[in-house]
């Protein structure tokens, strides 16, 4: 029987955060693909069968671990940036902070930058599980966008469209930074984004 998160009594709900925190320093060491069910239940103490009461399988864990760990951060991020007026300066200390979080959080971080596909298009979802990181970043970021473009500081366009960019620029960076493993390349190349977020592509 598979037990949903927010049926879970207290004692449950202290065994699933134990085994959503072994699983992140599973994969954290390992990565996603050669981490194993049964790897995480060992890091957990736990029966490996007991992971199936609260996950379908490896991939629906991996899921919970990123919406777990991108929802802490983005409120971490959110915090840092929330006394800043101007929009647009908020949009840029927004990416420098996420990538920050990343780069502080490297292990974690690469594995669920590389698999962030199963993420934004969760193949759980027809059984009712779905994650909301996602959905934050672009509804946070539509809305300072939103700001930006009333104050006159983008010109005019859906703001849903800029955030779509900004969070491309952000995945891309990290994306290459993951991949090629040098700190110095994802701060370069977020520089070069925002310079091209300010002044476009056309000369």
């Amino acid at each position: 029987m598979f037990l949903s998160k927010d049926e879970l009594s207290p004692k449950r709900q202290k065994v699933r955060a134990r085994i959503v925190e072994s699983a992140m320093e599973v994969f954290s060491t390992y990565g996603y693909h050669d981490s194993t069910i049964t790897a995480i239940a060992k890091k957990a103490k736990i029966a490996e069968g007991t992971i199936y009461l609260y996950f379908f399988n490896k991939d629906h864990l991996i899921i919970e671990v990123a919406e777990e760990f991108l929802s802490e951060m983005f409120e971490r991020v959110k915090q840092k940036t929330a006394d800043i007026v101007n929009p647009l300066e908020k949009i840029f200390a927004f990416i420098d902070a996420n990538v920050q979080e990343f780069l502080n959080n490297p292990g974690v971080s690469k594995v669920l930058v590389l698999e962030f596909q199963k993420v934004r298009v969760n193949p759980l979802e027809d059984s009712g599980f779905t994650s909301n990181a996602y959905r934050n970043y672009i509804s946070y970021l539509t809305e300072i966008s939103d700001v930006a473009i009333t104050q006159g500081f983008i010109r005019k366009m859906p703001p849903e469209d800029i955030a779509h960019i900004i969070f491309g620029c952000i995945d891309y960076s990290l994306r290459i930074w993951a991949l090629s493993g040098f700190e110095p390349n994802v701060q370069k190349m977020v520089a070069r984004m925002k310079n091209i977020i300010t002044y476009g592509i056309v000369k």
